[in-house]
């Protein structure tokens, strides 16, 4: 087929060559001949014997495709230009992206697990703009998953999409999607939430590192009735992987963590951290401020207390927000003990033995100590001398926290719930604009499991130039009745906030953290 050969649809998109084809219908390339741009147009593909109601019904769907896809901006989002009816039929009109699907990818053998946390953080991006426009996927799979030349990870084929507050489209007691993805929520009929496209993603995420798809039987009833009532064996091949795609396999929707769990999770294998360097090599430069301040010796650094909401109590839970510790378990910064002991705390510093939190806590030396005794937690501050100029200055405070009525059960769950608090809307004052976080569930402490939450926002009520950071460590008693906490706030400039010093100050305190309990 020429380009002056094909059909013109719309007055203005002329078909070129098929790309592909499906049960909902076929992908053409096409030109925008207004606009002479390169399109993907999705021609309906109409069963036989339809009804007139049924091809009512068909169309509809295509159109709710249509309105799901144009309602999402995200760069790991398909992108609609518009929708054509043509011959009566509505034709959708996309973006034309280059490259290859996952499916086809797989068909020529597995991805790494790096390879395959890269593209299912893509996929979870995806997810989260979907969902919080109110719309669920409900065909994750391989084949709709477009891996770009450029490198870009796109979701396509909202075909089956359903969107909050319309009415199924499906026929009573139909189940849409294929079924060796389909989540066991659905197969058992009831109402698909968000974790049901999570749960696609971990087949997903499954076949594309073990190289089978888990559920896949010889009909599709068979299919639904594993998808139902078997586990799958533990991924082999997914390394750090492993844990994640277990937890997204879930059977119960609620025991699944949520889509921001699992994009840390998976960033955390695709673009690992590294691990911490608590004592700097012989001959290093100290760490420094603005203005060329030592931070390793205690020397001043701006201060003025840090907004009192970034303590995290009140905390609001979300369902399932302990369950986060399936997430990143097994993604520990190292295998050895990195915090086992004092050394690297500057000899400048004091070291503070509290019985109100029962730790024993590095300080630089000239902070000014406060305390707090709201909620179930006695807390204690230290905030950093300097004077206090201008709102973009930087300042720094330690805190610590001791809960001896917690109903955390992990260090995980002590990480997740602090996450939720920033993302809630409890602090009714500081409305926030996360930058970036980051989640490690599985730190070594003294025989103990420990997490470290790292999160850098903007309060958007506050000044472009300040920007605020906490690095949170929690860990909790041998019988999880007691948590333990240590955070480092700072806020100031973007760089200074971004930069090496938070870290450092963190690190220290770390290293020369002391509690009875866990380290006697």
């Amino acid at each position: 087929m020429t380009d002056q050969d094909g059909p013109l649809i719309g007055g203005r998109y002329r078909l070129l060559e098929r790309l592909g084809h499906g049960g909902m219908g076929t992908i053409w390339r096409a030109v925008d001949e207004t606009v002479r741009r390169d399109v993907a147009v999705k021609e309906p593909r109409l069963p036989e014997n339809l009804t007139p109601d049924q091809r009512t019904r068909f169309f509809e769907r295509m159109l709710r495709e249509a309105r799901a896809a144009a309602g999402v901006a995200n760069p790991h989002v398909v992108t609609l230009h518009d929708v054509v009816i043509h011959d009566g039929r509505p034709w959708l009109v996309m973006e034309l992206v280059r490259g290859r699907s996952l499916a086809d990818v797989l068909d020529e053998g597995t991805l790494s697990p790096r390879e395959a946390a890269r593209i299912g953080a893509a996929v979870a991006e995806a997810l989260r703009a979907v969902h919080a426009n109110g719309v669920l996927h409900r065909d994750i799979k391989p084949g709709n998953v477009l891996l770009a030349d450029d490198g870009r990870v796109v979701l396509t084929d909202f075909g089956i999409a359903q969107v909050e507050g319309e009415a199924p489209m499906t026929e009573t007691g139909a189940v849409a999607g294929s079924p060796e993805y389909v989540a066991p929520e659905r197969v058992n009929g009831l109402r698909p939430g968000p974790p049901s496209d999570l749960w696609s993603l971990g087949v997903l995420l499954y076949q594309s590192v073990e190289g089978w798809s888990p559920f896949r039987r010889s009909n599709s009833m068979t299919t639904m009735l594993a998808v139902r009532d078997e586990t799958p064996p533990p991924p082999a091949r997914a390394g750090e992987l492993a844990p994640l795609i277990t937890a997204l396999l879930q059977k119960d929707p609620a025991a699944r963590p949520e889509v921001g769990a699992v994009l840390a999770g998976l960033k955390h294998v695709a673009e690992p951290p590294p691990a911490p360097q608590l004592t700097p090599p012989p001959g290093a430069v100290p760490p420094v401020g603005p203005g060329g301040t030592r931070l390793d010796t205690g020397g001043p650094v701006p201060p003025a207390a840090p907004p009192k909401a970034w303590h995290r109590r009140p905390r609001n839970r979300l369902i399932g927000a302990g369950l986060a510790l399936l997430v990143i378990a097994g993604a520990a910064l190292a295998v050895a003990d990195p915090w086992a002991g004092p050394s690297g705390v500057p000899s400048t510093w004091v070291s503070n033995d509290e019985a109100a939190v029962k730790m024993t806590i590095p300080t630089p030396s000239g902070y000014r100590q406060s305390s707090d005794t709201s909620g179930s937690a006695q807390s204690l501050f230290w905030d950093s001398p300097a004077p206090h100029k201008k709102q973009s200055d930087p300042t720094t405070r330690i805190s610590a926290a001791y809960d001896d009525q917690t109903s955390d059960k992990s260090s995980g769950d002590a990480a997740d719930s602090t996450l939720q608090s920033y993302d809630s809307s409890s602090f009714s004052d500081m409305v926030y604009t996360k930058e970036h976080y980051s989640l490690d569930y599985k730190v070594p402490f003294h025989g103990q499991t420990a997490s470290v939450l790292d999160y850098t926002f903007r309060s958007k009520n506050q000044t472009r130039g300040t920007d605020h950071r906490i690095i949170q460590f929690a860990v909790l008693s041998k019988d999880s009745k007691t948590e333990y906490e240590i955070t480092v706030s700072v806020s100031g400039t973007e760089d200074f906030v971004n930069g090496d010093a938070p870290k450092a100050i963190f690190d220290k305190v770390i290293a020369g953290l002391r509690i009875p309990q866990l380290t006697s």
